[in-house]
């Protein structure tokens, strides 16, 4: 067996005084930890500046405990250096990273200070590794060197020699630090020829060898003479001559007499200590019972997730089964018109062949033949797109343009070659008659019905053509009343567009996705539009002609769509209207937007009122060559209106505020990104100085800089979320999709005056 001893084993203290970096991290929790350099040059910097060159990109992993693993692994005669850290691991985030993930790829989370690293020390040792990211946090105090030196390791069976003779000892002499056998002893000790040695050897303090004193070694002040005793006050060990020079000799005591008390107070239990594993035990079990509890209202809601899941994929089923069922109904019904069709045609044909002309005409006067009638008819379809009827009525009383002219004529003539093949058939056989319980349509069924259709076309052909002539300002009406006529059609498009909502919304198949469309701006429009006119209101012109009025970015429907998607409590139950706060127009343009300007617009009432805005951009869309299209150019392009809803005014104290009424949205794309409610903050103002200030919302999810030069955005899911993104495959990551980073081309910025106090 070999027992390895350390040789040339040295200390260096870096830091001699830890003061101020304890004082920083007083509240934080705080460890002695062990690094490894993994070469000469990282050594260096860490003994020229005494710290460890650490960034949230570089973290690094230190070692609190044992550091040496394995110690058969060490090599013999071999220098080794290890660093001792102050490290501040504050709150700790567990994390167990795959085989071969780098350190680099490990991110730190939010509201932590460090990453614990589980499953990367051995059990069976005091070992925990962390992460640290921050170069602040680790302060070097030591560095220890060493090398190795393997020798035998004695066994508790060898036997003592004597030092006369080299037999096995049987005594241990005290004053002659000796071992001797029974022999050399007496010879030593007792078998004198002068009686007065003889005196003096005889009072010699001998033992056995198992109880041989211990060794404390020797003083360093006085290398010849052993440690003899032990000072309470200084906690060192001294010889009798520094004893004798020492001035607190009340406090020495003999080494042998300390080292047993000290031996005495390790064996009995540290109250204070036992209190404190049990408290440990106590928090551990109740940890466990949080995780059990987890896991159980994980499976609870795994299961609830899979119950719904069933449940709706079911009813896709039976809806996909009963809307089939009706289509294939639908399809057989046509099918058999079809046929009877041919065969009515043949039998006319085959009538026509085989019988008399008198007999002919006799024949069909007295049969029952509805043909007419099912030619004429309108199956119903409750598919997307349904076969219908072409009224001529409605068809020339709807406000056509002249670029719907060709598809009436066309579809007018398309009537008369119809009608051709039915009036024949009236004209043979006399007025169609009726299916039983139907009435008569008007249309194509009689003889009078036709001519008088036939009569009127030409004359509301010429009728329409004249209404399509008379546009210009000869037309005084519409001048006149221009306005109403813009505003009816505002409220036309809004009401098609709650139409066009509820289609969408009021889908029987239960499908979870559909709730994105509930929290999009046009489903928080829905909902908020309906409040609003329950009961019937007409405050609707005055939305129309206050809110966001002059805005060189919204039009009509656009600001009656965003004003819908405020919060309704606060502001559109009250009525409150928008204040136009920035740019300002009495400055130049390069000043108006200067986030600084738009700052201290605000800061003016920040004490008396809380001042919710919106802050309106509008982004022109690229070409292929990454410049910007204005809407002037000719070829088609999209411009991008979007911007977000702060609960608070911006301050230039950096405060953190907003709560969880704040939103994000992409007007164009129908995009509402919602707060995400839990979090500490949603709005913050962040710079070094006035010049570089920022704005932003969330984390990153819409940061704006560059006094409105540069805007970017990467939604993380943490602050803010489009609909319910638990159910969709393709998650929206910013708030222009597929673009990152932009330059909005106009900024607007519309306060409320709220009265809650800031």
């Amino acid at each position: 067996m070999l027992n390895g001893r350390f040789d040339n084993f040295q200390i260096q203290q870096i830091n001699t005084s830890t003061l101020n970096f304890d004082q920083k991290f007083k509240d934080k929790v705080t460890l002695d930890c062990w690094y490894k350099a993994d070469d000469s040059d990282e050594g260096d910097y860490m003994l020229s500046s005494g710290q460890l060159n650490i960034s949230s990109n570089r973290p690094k992993m230190f070692t609190s405990g044992t550091i040496i693993e394995k110690a058969d692994e060490l090599q013999e005669n071999f220098p080794y250096t290890f660093y001792l850290f102050k490290v501040v691991v504050g709150k700790s985030f567990c994390y167990k990273r795959d085989p071969h993930q780098e350190l680099s790829q490990i991110p730190l989370p939010q509201g932590y200070d460090s990453i614990y690293m589980e499953g990367e020390s051995p059990s069976n040792l005091y070992q925990h590794k962390y992460l640290i990211y921050n170069k602040d946090c680790a302060l070097l105090t030591y560095v220890v060197t060493f090398k190795i030196r393997i020798e035998p390791l004695a066994s508790f069976t060898d036997l003592k020699s004597c030092g006369e003779c080299g037999n096995e000892a049987k005594v241990f002499c005290i004053n002659d630090n000796a071992y001797f056998c029974e022999d050399c002893d007496s010879q030593a000790h007792d078998n004198l020829p002068n009686n007065i040695v003889q005196k003096v050897m005889s009072k010699h303090e001998r033992v056995g060898t198992e109880k041989r004193p211990l060794d404390f070694d020797n003083c360093q002040e006085h290398p010849n003479k052993k440690n003899e005793y032990y000072c309470y006050c200084c906690q060192q060990v001294y010889c009798s001559d520094c004893m004798i020079n020492s001035k607190t000799n009340d406090s020495q005591i003999n080494n042998a007499t300390a080292y047993n008390n000290a031996l005495n107070d390790a064996k009995h239990a540290d109250v204070g200590l036992d209190e404190k594993k049990k408290l440990i035990v106590e928090q551990i079990g109740n940890i466990q019972d949080k995780i059990k509890l987890i896991k159980i209202n994980a499976e609870g809601i795994q299961q609830q997730i899979t119950r719904i899941l069933e449940e709706t994929i079911n009813s896709l089923m039976q809806i996909v089964q009963q809307k089939s069922a009706i289509l294939k109904s639908d399809r057989l019904e046509l099918s058999r018109q079809y046929k009877e069709i041919d065969f009515m045609s043949e039998f006319v044909k085959r009538q026509a062949e085989e019988t008399t002309p008198l007999e002919f005409l006799q024949l069909f006067a007295v049969s029952d033949i509805q043909i007419d009638m099912k030619l004429s008819g309108k199956p119903i379809i409750t598919s997307d797109q349904t076969f219908k009827s072409v009224d001529i009525q409605s068809l020339m009383n709807s406000n056509l343009n002249k670029n719907n002219l060709d598809k009436a004529k066309n579809s007018i003539e398309q009537l008369h070659l119809f009608q051709k093949s039915t009036n024949f058939r009236t004209q043979l056989f006399g007025k169609a008659r009726n299916i039983s319980g139907q009435k008569d349509s008007g249309l194509f069924n009689s003889q009078n019905g036709i001519l008088d259709v036939q009569n009127k076309i030409p004359q509301k052909l010429k009728a329409f053509e004249n209404e399509m002539e008379m546009q210009g300002p000869n037309k005084q009406g519409i001048l006149d009343n221009n306005r109403s006529r813009q505003k009816a059609d505002v409220v036309s498009k809004i009401e098609k567009a709650l139409r066009a909502i509820e289609e969408k919304l009021d889908i029987p198949d239960y499908n979870i996705v559909e709730e994105s469309v509930q929290r999009s701006m046009f489903g928080i429009f829905h909902k908020n539009y309906k409040l609003f006119k329950d009961p019937p209101s007409n405050d609707l012109d005055v939305i129309l002609k206050k809110c966001f009025k002059n805005s060189s970015i919204l039009d009509d429907l656009s600001r009656v769509i965003l004003y819908f998607n405020l919060p309704y409590n606060q502001i559109i139950k009250d009525r409150k209207e928008p204040i136009k706060i920035f740019p300002l127009q009495q400055k130049s343009n390069q000043d108006s937007y200067s986030i600084q300007a738009m700052i201290e617009a605000f800061e003016d009432k920040q004490s008396i009122v809380r001042q919710a805005n919106i802050i309106l951009m509008k982004v022109e869309s690229e070409d292929k060559d990454g410049n910007q299209v204005n809407d002037d150019n000719d070829q088609k392009n999209t411009a991008y209106i979007v911007g977000g809803y702060a609960s608070h005014g911006w301050s230039a104290s950096f405060d953190k505020r907003g709560d969880d009424t704040c939103f994000l949205f992409n007007l164009t794309e129908n995009l509402r990104f919602n707060a995400i409610k839990g979090q500490p903050y949603y709005q913050t103002t962040v710079a070094r100085d006035q010049t570089k200030r920022r704005i932003q919302f969330g984390e990153s999810d819409l940061v704006i800089s560059d006094d409105f030069r540069q805007v970017y955005s990467q939604m993380k899911n943490t602050y803010f979320a489009f609909g319910n993104q638990i159910f969709q495959k393709y998650k929206i990551e910013s708030i222009i999709p597929g673009k990152t980073s932009f330059r909005p081309s106009v900024v607007e910025v519309w306060s409320f005056n709220l009265k809650e106090q800031a």
